[in-house]
């Protein structure tokens, strides 16, 4: 459970971290190793420092890899569909609404065709 002094810090941090690091020249070096992009480069080597040096890790990594770039393909090809479905649904829209207008169109012209041959 986070205390009321520990949201507020986060909520701080948040609100500097939107400012470029090297702007934050009044804080102190000791307190700079909360900043969100340090922590964030901090737990980035920490993962890097569990990986194994090992053919078999290797080879997993390489699987892994391989399935988020498939994932990552699947859910752009599903993003372009739906737009894709989007775009038809606003096409039949569309031609219904030209075909309507075609419609009326053509009555008017054939009935001022009748009022010339009469």
């Amino acid at each position: 459970m986070r205390t009321g002094i520990e949201t507020t810090l986060d909520l701080g941090w948040e609100l500097l971290a939107a400012l470029p690091e090297a702007q934050l020249t009044r804080i102190d070096n000791k307190y700079q190793k909360y900043h969100p992009a340090i922590k964030e480069r901090k737990s980035n080597m920490a993962i890097k420092d569990n990986i194994k040096p090992t053919r078999s890790e290797l080879i997993e990594l390489k699987k892994r890899s391989s399935l988020a770039r498939r994932a990552q393909a699947l859910k752009m090809k599903r993003d372009g569909s739906s737009l894709s479905f989007c775009d038809t649904e606003k096409a039949k829209d569309v031609r219904a609404e030209v075909e309507k207008q075609f419609a009326i169109a053509r009555r008017n012209f054939q009935s001022r065709s009748l009022w010339k041959v009469l």
